[in-house]
């Protein structure tokens, strides 16, 4: 279990101290809160947490968790404004790797985007989290090559956990694989690809935007989980010539 706490600075005798202002409503196993325009967004995946030391089995775990829920709360009161759930099956190979979510929502302008653990990428409205586009990862552009123990060849085996980078009209994340990339620039509007790069793995690490010798103008890095090495780097509208590899 879980919940978001926000706390108020108050001064006492001179000295700023910290007291509680709020509590939410508890909040299964939830993600790093942000907070924009006092609204605080918080990806949540509904694992049961069995307290330490119980007996609690594996079925009764899985039984009592619930679906990935994203909450937006007011900042002030902490007042439920309203959140959006769905299904997330996904279990590692690893099961001590738990349930996530790894990845903290992102909010540009009036989207919210959020990927939960099994990689069902959201695109909602900050309003009333509405729906305005998403993509189921598993479906759309994994499962087409499997590998032992780990199972699927691009997704990280202890689930998706990039938080997406937006920057203008593109949305970056490390997706993976032959069909979507390691990189992948999503469409903000409308969800479409607008360019990937790299068949290869994906990422557990965030993207970032930082410059480059090779590429002075912005450009996107990333760390990719991968037995392989290379520098992955991508200027922001599209992928850059292989880089050198050391000898």
């Amino acid at each position: 279990t879980g919940s978001i706490v926000a706390f108020k600075i108050v001064d006492q005798g001179g000295k700023p101290t910290l007291q509680p202002a709020w509590s939410s409503r508890e909040i299964p196993s939830p993600s790093a809160p942000i907070v924009v325009n006092g609204v605080v967004f918080v990806l949540a995946s509904g694992e049961y947490l069995p307290p330490a030391g119980s007996n609690t089995t594996a079925a009764i775990r899985a039984q009592r968790s619930t679906n990935a829920v994203l909450y937006a709360l007011d900042a002030t009161t902490g007042k439920e404004l309203w959140k959006i759930e769905y299904p997330e099956s996904f279990q590692a190979p690893d099961p001590t790797a738990g349930k996530g979510p790894n990845s903290t929502p992102t909010v540009d302008g009036d989207r919210v985007y959020m990927l939960g653990l099994g990689g069902m990428l959201h695109c909602l409205g900050t309003d009333k989290g509405n729906v305005i586009w998403k993509h189921d990862c598993q479906k759309e552009y994994w499962g087409v090559k499997t590998i032992p123990i780990y199972g699927d060849q691009w997704f990280p085996p202890c689930g998706a956990s990039a938080s997406p980078l937006v920057d203008g009209k593109n949305v970056l994340i490390p997706i993976g694989g032959e069909k979507a990339g390691a990189f992948t620039a999503f469409n903000r509007d409308k969800g479409e690809i607008v360019w990937k790069a790299l068949n290869d793995r994906s990422s557990y690490a965030s993207p970032t935007i930082a410059s480059t010798p090779i590429a002075p103008k912005i450009g996107l890095a990333v760390t990719i989980a991968s037995t392989r090495w290379f520098d992955a780097v991508c200027r922001l509208d599209g992928p850059l010539p292989p880089m050198p590899r050391p000898a």
